[in-house]
């Protein structure tokens, strides 16, 4: 049913997503007093650089759906459907979601003068795009009515958690990397929340499974049951465990607990900026590709 592409799509999709509602986010809530955008050198790269690899992951990620779909024909329609669908919904999303990122970028990195009331609007619109996109790349499976595992609120919630943890680590990173007091500074508090966000992500995780392997029903409901199981014990089980668990949710509230603790003496150094980077992004990759191989093989591990 589905190729790497999607999954590729789907790991992407959630990338930019989620760094596109953090970037808007931090800039929304953290802008200074005296004006719109920040006029410090370091905020001005930090954020031109956020929303850039925001929209170029978007971009990549449609790129890959499109290229699985191959119905280039038929792509009108999935903007302009005589009534709405998640898919109508999903391609306006990342329509608008590009577009922003860019605009994004050129806002930060040209030094173009602001208004106050249009920043607050631009950044506002960029944190709704994002979280809609996560959603919908959530939405994307847990709308195919045939494949019973990926069916239900669990799918898209875990989706947007993993998308807006794989957003936070990048920009506190991407903060940390850059060494000045003041963008270091603003990697704390992101790290707090990202801890929360992801316990919440594995508490979903968890239930996910567990849930659909426990409490199967006859028909549909069983095959759900049985993609659960092979899931959690089959070939691709140390890709959740090991890659999804251990490093995407485990490692990465390691680290962050260990980078709140000597954010002073190890700001700019190199394992601090690519570790929890890497690790989120191994994590979610695995996860998006461990739920899309189970829901369409539910026999492997039998």
């Amino acid at each position: 049913m589905f190729g790497l592409a999607v999954v590729g799509y789907l790991f992407l999709g959630g990338v930019g997503g989620g760094l596109l509602a953090v970037a808007g986010a931090v800039a929304l809530l953290g802008r200074p007093r005296s004006g719109a955008l920040d006029s410090r050198p370091a905020q001005r790269s930090l954020f031109g650089t956020a929303f850039a690899v925001a929209a170029l992951s978007l971009v990549l990620g449609s790129l890959l759906l499109l290229a699985d779909a191959g119905n280039y024909a038929a792509l009108p329609w999935l903007f302009f459907s005589p009534r709405p669908t998640y898919l109508t919904f999903g391609s306006w999303a990342l329509a608008v979601g590009v577009l922003l990122g860019f605009l994004g970028a050129l806002l930060w990195f040209g030094r173009v003068r602001v208004r106050l009331r249009a920043s607050r609007l631009f950044h506002g619109a960029c944190i709704v795009a994002g979280l809609a996109i996560a959603l919908y790349t959530g939405l994307y499976l847990s709308s195919m009515g045939a494949v019973a595992f990926w069916n239900g609120a669990w799918v898209p919630a875990l989706f947007v958690l993993s998308s807006l943890s794989c957003g936070l680590v990048l920009f506190s990173a991407a903060a940390t990397a850059l060494g000045s007091g003041g963008a270091a500074a603003q990697a704390a508090p992101l790290l707090r929340i990202d801890i929360a966000v992801a316990a919440a992500e594995l508490v979903v995780a968890l239930a996910f499974v567990l849930v659909a392997a426990a409490f199967p029903e006859a028909g549909s409901r069983a095959v759900g049951a049985q993609s659960a199981v092979a899931l959690m014990t089959g070939p691709d089980a140390w890709l959740w465990w090991g890659v999804f668990m251990g490093l995407g949710v485990a490692a990465v509230v390691a680290l962050d607990v260990a980078a709140l603790r000597t954010r002073i003496r190890t700001a700019g150094r190199l394992w601090n900026t690519l570790a929890p980077a890497v690790c989120v992004l191994l994590g979610a990759l695995a996860m998006r590709y461990c739920i899309v191989e189970a829901g369409m093989h539910p026999a492997l591990g039998f």
